[in-house]
């Protein structure tokens, strides 16, 4: 039984079978809940030797059990070529991009409104609660 709507599954408490499609899911007392998985191809690109399979996530949503899969993959980084900055402001994003060296690459500015509505937004409301208290 779900005590919660979602659960984080650690890899130690559950196994899964590839080639049958479940998943076994490790409950109380050495007990275990097993579930047949609805398969989709795309997924298959996952199960390689890079890819390793994480945590599992089990949600219970409109009358359905929801398993979400997700795979860790490592990387190799790369040295860095360039550094940026990005200052964030209600407008607009402002942001620079400069080499290794210290030459500027690019500068340039992102108009939004969405802080800049948000911020309106906030005060309307500020204004309709100061007009309006709570009896």
């Amino acid at each position: 039984m779900l005590k919660k709507l979602t659960a984080r599954i650690h890899p130690l408490d559950y196994k899964i079978d590839f080639n049958t499609k479940t998943l076994k899911i490790a409950v109380l007392q050495d007990r275990w809940v097993e579930l047949r998985l609805k398969w989709y191809g795309y997924l298959d690109k996952h199960l390689g030797d890079s890819w390793r399979l994480g945590e599992v996530l089990v949600s219970y949503k409109s009358g359905g059990i929801l398993v979400n899969l997700t795979f860790n993959k490592k990387v190799l980084l790369k040295e860095p070529r360039a550094v940026m900055g990005v200052d964030i402001n209600f407008n607009n994003v402002t942001y620079t991009v400069i080499d290794l060296d210290g030459n500027l690459v690019s500068m340039g500015v992102i108009p939004f409104r969405g802080l800049r509505r948000a911020l309106h937004l906030k005060k309307l409301s500020e204004g309709l609660q100061r007009r309006c208290p709570k009896s």
